[in-house]
């Protein structure tokens, strides 16, 4: 039996995603992606809220394809920063969770939400671990896997392989086990 859970280190301009099939015994690390936008260079005439709408349109194709292609069973996010850099950034990091949680509901998918001290416990056995020591544990759990981006963005998803993981512990995810959905 196996839950295949889709990790998520919720953002607007860097996303993090990881997808890790929970077995019986262990966890076998299945997809890494970062997903990033980027604000339109000309500001000229184009007002904030159409450049975030044209990133929230990004975020939402970009996480549908995700899901078409891995077909989670249960999404586990990273619980979003209460507050911000700033109101813009506060905005838009809800924003980007918003439409990440909607295509997961859309789905029919269970979302779960971690704090992030729990999910670098979770990885590292400390609280207060690192980027660099959550990234080096998850490879170090998953020394096959080698689906890793090649990008500095490759701690996002070490923050969403660790929610992934952390999800083993819930309720729902051991029902989905014990019935092999």
């Amino acid at each position: 039996m196996s839950v295949i859970v889709l990790g998520v280190d919720p953002g607007f301009a860097s996303i993090g995603v990881m997808a890790v099939e929970l077995l019986a015994v262990g966890a076998k690390a299945i997809f890494a992606e970062a997903i990033t936008t980027k604000p339109e260079g000309k500001k000229r005439n184009l007002r904030q809220e159409s450049d975030d709408t044209r990133r929230l349109d990004l975020i939402r194709t970009e996480f549908s394809a995700i899901f078409d292609k891995i077909k989670p069973q249960i999404a586990a996010f990273e619980r979003v920063p209460r507050i911000a850099r700033n109101p813009t950034a506060t905005r838009q990091c809800a924003l980007g969770w918003a439409t990440m949680w909607t295509v997961c509901r859309e789905r029919g998918l269970p979302v779960l939400i971690y704090e992030p001290e729990e999910i670098k416990y979770e990885v590292c056995k400390s609280r207060g671990a690192s980027k660099d020591d959550m990234v080096k544990a998850l490879k170090a759990r998953f020394p096959g896997f080698k689906g890793w981006p090649d990008t500095k963005k490759v701690e996002h998803c070490a923050d969403a392989g660790g929610a992934a993981l952390l999800a083993r512990r819930d309720p729902i995810v051991e029902i989905l086990m014990s019935v092999g959905k």
